[in-house]
């Protein structure tokens, strides 16, 4: 677990909720491997129809992942704003 500790200023609330939502983003991204794992392990135990099936799931995942990948790109681009912010606010900068 990451704590992360800020100053109450202006802009310490904003920099807590990006870090919080880039980090819970980056965990959802991290745990996908797994399902995407256990699904390649699948493909080596099937067949015909099954295969081609089990094959159009990897597929869906991978689009999930794509999906998963953009969504922690945005969350930190607003976590640098939001860090940016803070630190021209407390005189770090």
């Amino acid at each position: 677990m990451i704590l992360i500790c800020f100053r109450l200023t202006a802009e310490g609330e904003p920099l807590k909720k990006a870090s919080v939502a880039y980090y819970q983003a980056l965990k959802e991204l991290h745990g996908f491997d797994r399902k995407e794992i256990e699904q390649q392990a699948l493909l080596q135990t099937l067949k015909n129809n099954e295969l081609n099936t089990a094959t159009d799931d990897l597929m869906t995942l991978a689009k999930h992942k794509k999906s998963l990948y953009t969504a922690v790109y945005k969350k930190e681009a607003l976590l640098h704003k939001a860090n940016e912010k803070f630190n021209v606010a407390n005189g770090f900068k």
